[in-house]
This record gives structure tokens, sequence and C-alpha cells, in this order.
């Protein structure tokens, strides 16, 4: 016997999903994106290699500049 719960979303799930988030919300997600969910770079100096590579140094500086407004702030908001 297998059981399992299905979950729907509706568009106001959506809507709460989004003006309900948090700065910690926000470090949790980007920081559980792997590394192999962005394009991957190997130093190649293509420019597709160059710009996959821009990508992982924005989201690395998206997150510690959240992470900087979250302790000012101090309470996740």
């Amino acid at each position: 016997m297998r059981e399992y719960t299905v979950r729907e979303y509706d568009m106001e799930d959506y809507d709460i999903g989004r003006d309900n988030m948090t700065v910690a919300d926000i470090i949790a997600r980007l920081e559980s994106i792997d590394r192999g969910w962005l394009p991957d770079y190997n130093y190649t100096g293509k420019e597709d290699d160059y710009e996959a590579y821009l990508n992982h140094v924005a989201m690395w500086k998206a997150i510690e500049a959240l992470k900087d407004k979250l302790k000012e702030t101090d309470n996740g908001q």
C-alpha cells in the first residue's frame, strides 16, 4: 500500500509566499541553490564561462549583503 499527500497551491498562496518572505527566508533559499543549479564555470576564458562565473559571484554577494542586512535589523524582516 502507498499513501502520500499532495499539495496544491492557489494564486493566493503564491501572493502570500511572496509578500511574507523575510530576509532570513531569502538567505536560506539562496544558500540552498547548489553550484549545479547555476551554469558551471571552469576559468576557460570564454565569454559564457566568464558570465557563469559572474552569476556565481553575484549570488554569493547577494547572500552576504542580505546577511549583513539581517544583522543590522536583527529580526529577519
